[in-house]
């Protein structure tokens, strides 16, 4: 039986966290907006897709962190 789980639009860690819990293996892609720097800000899933019965791929990209002004 399939698993089906949807974390798009999850930080990285916790759509990590979910898949782990599910025993789902997994592969990470990321991608960049023409302004966006490598490895700068919090890590969202902005894609995925089924790659077998126990796989996904999520494709990750980086936006920027709300200032609290605390």
């Amino acid at each position: 039986m399939q698993k089906s789980v949807d974390v798009l639009g999850f930080e990285l860690n916790d759509a990590l966290f979910i898949l782990n819990e599910l025993n789902m293996q997994y592969t990470v892609n990321e991608t960049y907006g023409k302004d966006a720097k490598k490895m700068d800000g919090i890590k969202r899933v902005v894609g995925q897709r089924n790659i077998s019965l126990n796989e996904v791929e999520i494709i990750i990209s980086y936006f920027k962190a709300p200032f609290l002004g605390l």
